[in-house]
């Protein structure tokens, strides 16, 4: 009998954490945004247990994990890693009715899904998620004072080995952000940041090793040649000529063989001018095809057409001289683009 009682006072002192009050989350209320025990009139202090995963306090920094977590596992096709519902089941501890210090949150099995060490509504420390056994970490980030700071990292649930490294300061991204694949190991993406923009040459890779992308960046903006290879056969298949963000200059596609399907200038006007033997220049084109291609009358009706198009088929769409040909008739008989 002494036996027993000596391991139920070692019991108890563990869950109280060594003399701290324990709350159930059904014995307690939120008034103020601070926790109370039932019929108390003192903010708590202890250990909560029990807390439905949707009544605690998250900030816009917790979210933003979420979403990258998910997208890798997305990326890996391993959908049941993710989080898509707040229904696990968490304890933490309270500071005078306020979260704070390391919480806890585990699924229907008992297993934990992530722990983060919160102060009130703040991440400050380390944020970690688990794979659904509750053993392994796949996801780890550091916070300061609410916000990213610091090295996030993603392991394959399936294979262990890193698929993703990413740096921040201060809430940006800030460092190199690098991918790579789950079961070759191979970097398949990564570029340079600094202060929330990318810089320098993004690119990416195959699972194989192949070149398949390069977007260089100036002041954030996409700005030079975008270049896209077909991971395959190797042979390019598109290039984009971009400056401060727009797109706007040489603009080429191949198939996956390398031969040319479409290649231009894209003007201001986001029009694919094509290029032909002994062309004029961009510029020329511009003033010469437009003049023939659309009367001055139709211009603002052309234009309407323009800005639909690229609403309905994307920014990117190529709009080539005859386009504007079908639509300067359109445009004389009184036809307009839908509202």
């Amino acid at each position: 009998m002494k036996k027993q009682l000596v391991a139920a006072a070692l019991m108890a002192l563990t869950l109280t954490g060594c003399g701290d009050d324990v709350l159930d989350w059904r014995n307690a209320s939120v008034s103020g945004g601070k926790v109370y025990a039932n019929n108390e009139n003192k903010p708590f202090s202890g250990s909560l247990t029990n807390i439905p995963e949707n009544s605690l306090p998250f900030n816009n920094a917790f979210n933003d994990l979420l979403v990258q977590h998910n997208r890798a596992m997305e990326r890996i096709k391993d959908r049941q890693q993710g989080f898509f519902g707040r229904n696990l089941v968490c304890d933490t501890t309270v500071e005078e009715g306020l979260v704070t210090g390391t919480t806890s949150c585990r699924n229907s099995s008992g297993n934990v899904r992530w722990k983060a060490s919160l102060a009130g509504k703040s991440l400050d420390g380390v944020a970690e998620i688990y794979d659904t056994t509750g053993k392994t970490v796949i996801t780890r980030n550091e916070y300061a004072k609410g916000v990213a700071d610091g090295k996030l990292e993603v392991f394959s649930p399936n294979t262990g080995k890193l698929i993703g490294e990413y740096h921040s300061k201060n809430g940006k991204a800030d460092g190199e952000q690098t991918a790579w694949d789950e079961k070759t190991g191979n970097k398949i993406s990564h570029a340079d940041t600094k202060d929330g923009m990318y810089v320098g040459v993004q690119e990416s890779w195959s699972p194989e090793g192949k070149l398949t992308g390069v977007v260089p960046y100036s002041n954030g903006a996409v700005d030079g040649e975008v270049k896209v290879w077909d991971a395959e056969t190797g042979k390019q298949t598109a290039l984009a000529t971009y400056v401060n963000g727009q797109k706007i200059g040489r603009a080429t596609s191949w198939d996956a063989q390398g031969n040319v399907l479409s290649d231009g200038n894209m003007n201001a006007k986001g029009v694919l001018v094509p290029i032909a033997s002994a062309q004029p220049a961009v510029a020329d084109l511009e003033e010469d095809e437009w003049a023939t291609a659309v009367k001055p009358a139709n211009k603002q009706c052309v234009d309407e057409w323009v800005t639909y198009a690229h609403k309905v088929d994307g920014e990117d769409a190529m709009i080539g001289i005859e386009s504007m040909k079908d639509w300067d008739s359109m445009c004389s008989d009184g036809q307009h683009p839908p509202a």
